[in-house]
């Protein structure tokens, strides 16, 4: 949950400011990646990390399983709609530092999902929160 916070603030506020890369020169092949790219890989991999802790904290929430499943389920496919707008269509006569900036149609739709899913994430968790106090008072 942390790192999705993490991720939305620093993809709000700051790395649209940051144009910095990160150059690898791994043997023949020179790699340049984005900052936004790789603290995009470091935020999703700690997002898939934290749904991998919820599943298996699931026997303490067995009332609140389905909500849990959406949550995870749709974390997932907001961390595929990432990693699959960062890649590119590769172009056989041309080395990938020419290409891997630009923006290409196909991409669009994923930058769209993945933005989509933030809200729907979030709603879902506000519900099950609310769901969450909601059955604690009547408890007590």
């Amino acid at each position: 949950m942390s790192s999705l916070a993490l991720f939305v603030f620093i993809y709000f506020y700051t790395l649209n400011l940051a144009d910095s890369t990160l150059d690898f020169n791994v043997h023949d092949t020179y790699f340049i990646i984005g900052s936004y790219d790789a603290l995009t890989i470091l935020l999703t991999s700690g997002i898939i990390l934290g749904s991998v802790l919820l599943l298996l904290s699931l026997k303490l929430f067995s009332k609140f399983k389905f909500l849990y499943f959406i949550i995870v389920f749709l974390k997932l496919c907001w961390v595929y709609t990432i990693i699959k707008a960062y890649t590119f269509i590769s172009m056989n006569h041309l080395p990938t530092r020419y290409y891997t900036n630009s923006n290409f149609e196909i991409d669009r739709f994923y930058q769209a999902a993945s933005v989509l899913i933030i809200p729907i994430l979030l709603f879902l968790i506000v519900m099950l929160v609310i769901t969450k106090l909601f059955s604690l008072r009547k408890r007590h």
